[in-house]
């Protein structure tokens, strides 16, 4: 079992399995932001953004300069594309309209948390263990 396994499986018995589609986002959003996910990690998650014309978001995310932007479900299924929100939504066991405003919910919050100081962590950053931290807390609120 790899450390992403493993970081999974104790994110996964940590925060429980609830009745909502909210445990098996954890996996997801931690696929998207390491480097070897779907789309590059987070600097591909950034360059998806400048792709769709909505670079000013995702800036404020990572910016310590402002508030988080707001992101609709549809702008989010612009950037990310309707393939891979598909993807995303079968390995949920969910539709694309429950996923999208949880995704749209959690992705702010989990690149503001990813990016300390305003600063893009080093290409080989592994995000598992700030993501469990992130979930785990926000699923106690």
């Amino acid at each position: 079992m790899g450390l992403l396994d493993s970081v999974l499986s104790v994110g996964t018995a940590a925060i429980g399995r609830s009745a909502t589609a909210d445990s098996g986002l954890l996996p997801v959003l931690i696929d998207l932001l390491s480097n070897n996910g779907e789309i590059g990690g987070l600097q591909g998650l950034i360059a998806k953004f400048q792709r769709a014309g909505l670079s000013p978001i995702i800036e404020s995310w990572i910016s310590q300069q402002a508030a988080n932007l707001p992101i609709t479900g549809e702008q989010l299924q612009q950037v990310l594309g309707s393939e891979l929100v598909q993807s995303i939504a079968g390995r949920m066991g969910i539709d694309v309209p429950h996923l999208l405003p949880q995704l749209s919910q959690f992705l702010p919050v989990a690149v503001d948390r990813l990016t300390p100081n305003g600063s893009i962590p080093a290409a080989g950053a592994n995000p598992a263990g700030e993501l469990l931290g992130l979930f785990g807390n926000f699923l106690k609120t």
